[in-house]
């Protein structure tokens, strides 16, 4: 079972740049995720990083694990992904999946999965925005040099608003202080030492 950790918060953060300028808004960071194991389409799925980024973010819509991340006709979604996957057929390391929640709070991210509607998300270079049915949140990812900043909107102020964070591969550890939360994953398919560990630090306007 995977492992979580689990935030209660609050979370403003400004200038999201959800629409790109320039000759940016022209790539279609959607092209070749209409694929599956059985057949490729392209085998990508909507990253979005800074150049040379130390992480890399993505929709997780297919089940935890699977290489094939995303896939465009999904109705469905797991949360936001930190990942470093090059490709599906190779596999990944030091990666979490970011899910929001409201009132009912799932301790697994096969039960925490959220409907959305493709035809409503936001995909830009640098930024996803998505409309999370079951918590009734407005989610968008937006990425910095070395991690992401993430905008929750929830719909009702009287939720429990929740965000859970679990670990897909190996163990991981966190640990909460005054406004912060630090820990890691050791979790790792290929590419890396044995003694590996990725070491995260979440803030937050509000960590209970």
């Amino acid at each position: 079972m995977p492992k979580k950790i689990l935030l209660l918060f609050v979370l403003a953060v400004s200038q999201l740049h959800l629409y790109a300028d320039g000759e940016v808004k022209y790539v279609n960071t959607l092209m070749g995720t209409q694929s599956s194991f059985e057949l490729s389409a392209g085998n990508t799925y909507p990253a979005i990083a800074m150049p040379w980024g130390m992480n890399f973010w993505t929709p997780r819509t297919n089940k935890m694990g699977d290489g094939w991340q995303y896939t465009y006709t999904a109705n469905k979604i797991y949360g936001f992904e930190q990942t470093h996957q090059p490709s599906p057929w190779i596999g990944d390391y030091g990666t979490l999946l970011f899910c929001p929640q409201a009132d009912t709070l799932w301790d697994t991210a096969e039960h925490a999965y959220s409907g959305y509607r493709p035809s409503d998300a936001i995909f830009a270079p640098d930024s996803i925005s998505l409309y999370l049915l079951r918590p009734r949140c407005r989610a968008s990812v937006t990425t910095s040099d070395r991690c992401a900043k993430l905008k929750l909107e929830f719909d009702a102020s009287n939720m429990e608003k929740y965000l859970s964070v679990f670990n897909i591969f190996g163990k991981c550890g966190f640990e909460a202080h005054d406004g912060y939360i630090e820990g890691y994953t050791d979790g790792f398919q290929i590419g890396v030492a044995n003694n590996f560990k990725m070491h995260v630090l979440i803030k937050s306007d509000d960590i209970r």
